[in-house]
């Protein structure tokens, strides 16, 4: 066990609450032992060889945390040979932290929400964040140096390419079947296929960029959600002369659900049997 697991396993065992935020490379957000926190307001990442770098942003040092800790600074550096709970239970370590409080206004993570997927569109970037039956979806702008700034600055959904638009291409130039789809959720979960959707969803529809990268393409195949934004969606690309084929899922399911109520093996049977009966047909 690192320095790091080690005093994470502590601070679980005195009860340090956990801010619900996205947090990278190892770093969390606990409620500092130091002072009445409800924030979280205290930093805990791992450093070198699994070392322990803690900060707390309301100003108690690290002295005064780890002396809340009973732990000496080696702590931060070696874990101790006992269990963290024990250790607690051996040292009387007792800390009544109140109850954490999730912020309500914010960005998605100070309140509560998970990073779901994040979804590349080059120019932007789209993040999906959920909160049991919750979600959000956030926009950020990609900068020539490769940041990234909240919203759209200089660029409408319109302007994006098409979701994975230059596997699409590949697609295109070699006679593969396309599944135009409603969201970058579906597009992900149809591993093996080549997939693609529009910035927007079924509300704006990019009937422009679809009829750029996919204009009288006849293996394009249609998946559309079956329910009544979808099926709007489905006449607007209809009268567009963009669904060649359409392959329809249940009522109120979309693609991904279709895909795993049939399976791998009989999804590609439903696909392939639907591009099959349009060649006969317009053999006929």
């Amino acid at each position: 066990m690192t320095a790091y697991e080690w005093f994470m396993g502590l601070l679980d065992a005195i009860g340090s609450g956990a801010a619900n935020t996205h947090t990278e490379a190892g770093r969390r957000q606990r409620q500092c032992p130091a002072h009445a926190d409800s924030g979280p307001s205290m930093s805990v990442r791992p450093g070198p060889d699994g070392t322990v770098r803690i900060t707390c942003f309301t100003g108690c040092t690290r002295d005064q945390i780890l002396a809340a800790l009973r732990c000496s600074r080696s702590r931060l550096a070696k874990a101790a040979p006992v269990p963290p709970a024990q250790y607690a239970e051996m040292v009387g370590l007792r800390i009544d932290f109140p109850a954490v409080e999730h912020k309500r206004n914010g960005p998605p993570a100070a309140r509560g929400f998970r990073l779901e997927a994040v979804h590349n569109y080059g120019r932007a970037v789209l993040e999906r964040w959920r909160s049991g039956q919750h979600k959000e979806l956030v926009w950020e702008t990609v900068k020539p140096n490769g940041a990234r700034v909240p919203g759209l600055f200089g660029v409408t959904l319109d302007d994006l390419p098409l979701y994975r638009e230059t596997e699409v291409q590949m697609a295109v130039a070699v006679g593969e079947p396309v599944l135009l789809v409603e969201s970058e959720s579906s597009v992900d979960a149809l591993r093996g296929w080549y997939a693609t959707t529009w910035a927007g969803g079924a509300s704006a529809v990019n009937i422009g960029r679809i009829a750029q990268v996919l204009g009288g393409y006849p293996n394009t195949i249609v998946i559309p959600d079956n329910d009544r934004a979808g099926l709007a969606c489905l006449a607007r690309l209809n009268a567009a002369g963009l669904a060649p084929h359409v392959l329809m899922p249940g009522a109120d399911e979309d693609a991904r659900d279709l895909h795993r109520r049939l399976g791998p093996a009989g999804f590609e049977q439903a696909v392939h049997r639907l591009l099959a009966e349009c060649t006969t047909r317009q053999a006929a």
